[in-house]
């Protein structure tokens, strides 16, 4: 599986490690919250967060099987 079957983690920890963006970012300087932005717009980022890992969790197990 290459590179990724190298790594250690199973699939919920990519998934998780895909929302601490949430976080990280603006801990980081580099954005402001998500929250700030309003409950319309964190909505919308955090149901496209779930698609993405979820789409992305989908197709590794694909490719995986």
């Amino acid at each position: 599986m290459g590179r990724l079957g190298l790594l250690p983690a199973s699939e919920p920890i990519p998934t998780v490690g895909h929302f601490a963006e949430q976080v990280l970012l603006p801990a980081l300087g580099v954005a402001k919250p998500t929250w700030s932005y309003g409950a319309s717009a964190t909505a919308t980022d955090v149901l496209h967060h779930a698609v993405y890992a979820g789409a992305t969790s989908a197709a590794l197990a694909r490719i995986e099987a």
